[in-house]
C-alpha cells in the first residue's frame, strides 16, 4: 500500500518523517557546539549565550572551538573529535543544507538548489538521517568532552556517498 502524498510537496509522511529526522539532528548539532562555545567563554545566562553563538555558522562554531583548544580551554583530547566535527561539516552539511533551504519537488523525487545549482535526490533520505545522526554524536561527545566527561567512542562513520566524495 503506497501512503498518499503529503501537502503540496508530494512526499510521503515517511518522507516527511526522515525530513524532519535530519533537520532534528543538525539542530542538535548547533546547540552542543553552541553550549560548548558559551561554556568555554564563561557564559552563564543563556541569552547572553544564545545571542553569542546565533551569529556564527557551523564552520566559525568548529575554529573557535578549536581556537580553544590550542589555549588551553578545552582538554587537548578534544583535538580528535574536533577534527572529526570539521570532517562532518565538509562532507554531510552540504546536502542538509540543499534539504533544507532548497525547493522539494516530490513528484520528481528531488530537492533543487538555485543557489548551488544542484539537484538532490530524495532516494537519499535514509543516508542523509544516518549521517545527521552521526554528526549529533559527534558534536555531543566534543560538548561532553568541554564538560570534563571521559572520552567515549563514536559509532561508525557512515560512509561517503559517491556524489558527496
Amino acid at each position: 500500500m503506497t501512503t498518499p502524498p503529503m501537502w503540496e510537496f508530494q512526499i510521503t509522511p515517511e518522507q516527511g518523517q526522515k525530513i524532519a529526522l535530519v533537520s532534528a539532528n543538525w539542530a542538535i548539532v548547533d546547540y552542543e557546539l553552541g553550549h560548548l562555545i558559551s561554556t568555554l567563554a564563561g557564559v552563564s545566562d543563556t541569552k547572553d549565550g544564545a545571542d553569542l553563538v546565533h551569529i556564527l555558522d557551523l564552520k566559525k562554531k568548529i575554529d573557535l572551538i578549536e581556537s580553544r583548544r590550542k589555549d588551553g580551554r578545552l582538554r587537548a583530547e578534544a583535538a580528535e573529535m574536533s577534527r572529526e566535527m570539521r570532517w562532518v561539516a565538509e562532507h554531510y552539511r552540504p546536502d542538509r543544507n540543499m534539504l533544507a533551504h532548497g525547493i522539494i519537488a516530490g513528484e520528481a523525487q528531488i530537492v533543487w538548489s538555485h543557489s548551488k545549482q544542484k539537484i538532490l535526490d530524495l532516494g537519499h533520505l535514509d543516508a542523509l538521517v544516518s549521517e545527521a545522526q552521526y554528526a549529533a554524536h559527534v558534536a555531543h561527545r566534543l560538548l561532553m568532552l568541554g564538560l570534563g566527561a571521559p572520552s567515549e567512542a563514536l559509532p561508525p562513520r557512515p560512509p561517503l556517498r559517491p556524489e558527496t566524495q
